[in-house]
């Protein structure tokens, strides 16, 4: 049971009452408050003049001292509203040793917050390696490890590790750091294995970051089944994962997990990857840059170099599941023609249902692939469709997951505002931050340009940004005195840069709603370029011819529903790249059978026609040349109604 928002306020007034939030003046800032329970730096600011949370909370809560409790916490970071991880970190800020020195002001605010958690709440005593005493909130019958934590399918790792000690126990891990400094950064470790003889053989070099402390093995626990979320590692070798996965075949994701590995789980990797200590010492090695990309594939799926599978489901109101092929090919390959794949079919054949289901079953590790589970590093959902079901999607996941449609959490269509908020948040992820700028984020400043150019004028956006970054005030300035459409795609644009990563899985529903043909053309282009840019996949559902016309017809997959309602799947039987837009759809959709009104307006005209050029005259706007098209028909016409006189 999740603490209801009316709990989470009752507990909120109720530690407002005892003193001071803030915990001892001295200790900790307000700013590092915060920064304990939301990464501020990741955060957009609520004052035009910055660019961060982090920015803004300094100016407001340390320089003018100008934001009350209430404002800070119920307003600008909605704490009866955010996720309930976020609310327990609040939690457990409050009654940190870190914050607080006293312990018995200690024992009061747990006393108080104790008395007001629902039941399935407890507040646990955990004492670490200096003997400090600490308390957690935490939901009772769980490990008080992270057990709620770990990503669907991945089981808790149930061997201990050890830092700089010879076990206590077998089996056991043992991390060996070193002093090895990488620009102020010691990170270094060497991990071995010890078997339950007592018997240790070494399974690798690995580098392990924490975002507070440069050197690591200060802060290391001696021992522990799981680093904290302020932890995250990469192996420095493909050997390393191999060795992991031959030692512990049906648990080494657990053990990677437990080590909050980068390369292996996608949503780690996000979080630090704009931390300079990343940067500096994880990736220092040039090659454990693509090792970040490429480990966890090359060990699940050995040398294959395809991105092809089958997925097996099935959609409403038919009890018979389909099997669909996408062949994306290399996805490193350059010159790679099958990245991009369309579903087409009418309404109510199933498209957006097997979308949904592919989804679900990438992000939760499960449903019926072959020859083996897609090992893409981030699925993108996008959806245009006021039906839109992909935001009601959840669930921590080996790879992330990431909604940019048209709807909040809600599902409701999001508002100008908060569509702005979300521009806004993109803008700084791709600016790259404080810590982005220090390192430079320069080419994916210059991507995201060059994708705007796709739709808005050259100019446009050479006004938009200098070498120096974005101009994100101005790129907001501009989005408001866009029409509905445009700003749209601006945003658009702005979410999938700052979101998408190598080897990602675009997945995008009704792209054609809202959009004139134009849009949809300039859409394809940008979807090619960033696909490309980013060794990645896209699937397309659509009823627009104008989107298979881009496509080779390799890339084309028809869905029709029979009369029982069972889906059928099928193939152009010509090539659609620059086909013409009638045959396409005649051929999809089966509008040949069905004569257009404009051949009943030509037959009818011919009736009363002596010539075929006072034919055409009648059908001709402003003494406008008629098409060829028009020419042939008018002609058919004529003489089959003079034939018939």
């Amino acid at each position: 049971m999740a603490i209801t928002r009316e709990q989470r306020l009752e507990i909120y007034k109720s530690i407002n009452a005892l003193g001071s939030i803030w915990g001892q003046s001295g200790i900790i800032d307000k700013v590092q408050f915060l920064n304990r329970i939301w990464e501020l730096r990741l955060m957009s600011s609520s004052d035009p003049r910055f660019k961060t949370a982090a920015e803004d909370a300094k100016k407001h809560l340390i320089d003018n001292d100008d934001w009350d409790d209430d404002y800070v916490f119920l307003d600008r970071f909605k704490l009866l509203d955010c996720d309930e991880e976020e609310f327990l970190k609040f939690l457990n800020v409050v009654i940190s040793p870190k914050v607080r020195s006293d312990e018995n002001e200690i024992e009061e605010y747990i006393s108080v917050i104790e008395s007001l958690l629902p039941k399935e709440y407890e507040i646990i005593e955990t004492t670490d390696k200096n003997g400090q005493i600490s308390h957690s909130v935490l939901m009772k019958n769980k490990d008080h490890g992270e057990k709620e934590l770990y990503p669907i399918g991945v089981n808790q790792n149930d061997i201990p590790f050890f830092t700089n000690i010879v076990p206590t126990k077998y089996p056991a891990f043992q991390i060996r750091t070193n002093i090895w400094d990488d620009f102020g950064y010691k990170t270094s470790s060497e991990l071995y294995y010890w078997d339950d003889n007592a018997q240790y053989e070494p399974i690798g070099r690995l580098k392990i970051l924490n975002s507070e402390e440069e050197n690591t093995s200060k802060i290391l626990p001696q021992s522990f089944m799981s680093l904290g979320a302020a932890f995250c590692s990469l192996g420095q070798s493909e050997h390393y994962y191999i060795k992991l996965k031959q030692l512990f075949p049906n648990r080494y994701q657990s053990v990677l997990y437990a080590l909050k590995d980068t390369a292996w789980f996608s949503e780690i990797q996000y979080r630090f990857e704009n931390h300079q200590g990343f940067k500096r010492s994880l990736l220092r090695d040039g090659a454990t840059d693509a090792l970040l990309s490429s480990a966890r594939r090359k060990v699940e799926r050995g040398e294959d170099e395809s991105w092809n599978f089958m997925f097996k489901t099935k959609v409403p109101y038919s009890e018979q599941p389909i099997d669909i092929q996408f062949e994306f090919g290399d996805l490193e390959d350059e010159d790679n023609p099958y990245r991009i794949k369309a579903l087409i079919g009418a309404n109510g054949s199933g498209k957006t249902s097997i979308m949904k289901a592919l989804v679900k079953s990438l992000i939760r590790n499960e449903g019926c692939f072959s020859p083996s589970h897609p090992v893409f590093s981030k699925v993108i959902a996008i959806s245009f469709s006021i039906f839109d079901t992909f935001i009601s999607l959840r669930g921590k996941s080996v790879l992330t997951y990431t909604y940019c449609g048209l709807h909040d959490k809600e599902n409701t269509v999001m508002s100008v505002e908060d569509r702005e908020a979300r521009l806004r948040e993109s803008l700084i992820w791709i600016n790259g931050g404080e810590e982005g700028k220090v390192f430079g984020n320069t080419q994916l400043i210059k991507r995201f340009c060059n994708g705007l150019e796709v739709v808005f004028p050259k100019d446009w956006v050479d006004s938009v940004w200098t070498d120096g970054g974005l101009a994100i005030n101005t790129i907001l300035e501009k989005s408001r005195t866009m029409s509905t459409g445009e700003a749209m795609i601006l945003n658009l644009v702005a979410s999938l840069y700052a979101n998408i990563r190598q080897n990602s899985l675009i997945v995008f529903d009704e792209m054609e709603v809202h959009l004139h043909p134009k849009a949809i053309r300039q859409m394809m282009s940008l979807l090619f370029k960033i696909t490309k840019e980013f060794n990645s996949a896209c699937i397309l559902a659509t009823h627009s011819s104008i989107v298979v016309q881009e496509l080779l017809a390799d890339n084309v997959i028809i869905i029709d529903k029979l009369q029982d309602g069972t889906p059928e799947l099928r193939i152009l039987n010509h090539e659609s790249l620059a086909e013409n837009l009638s045959v396409i759809s005649d051929e999809i959709f089966g509008e040949a059978s069905i004569s257009p009104h404009y051949k009943t307006f030509i037959r009818t005209k011919a009736q009363n026609s002596e010539t075929l050029e006072a034919l055409l005259q009648q059908l001709s706007s402003r003494d406008l040349p008629p098409s060829l098209a028009l020419y042939m028909q008018a002609s058919y016409e004529f003489e089959n109604r003079r034939n018939n006189d």
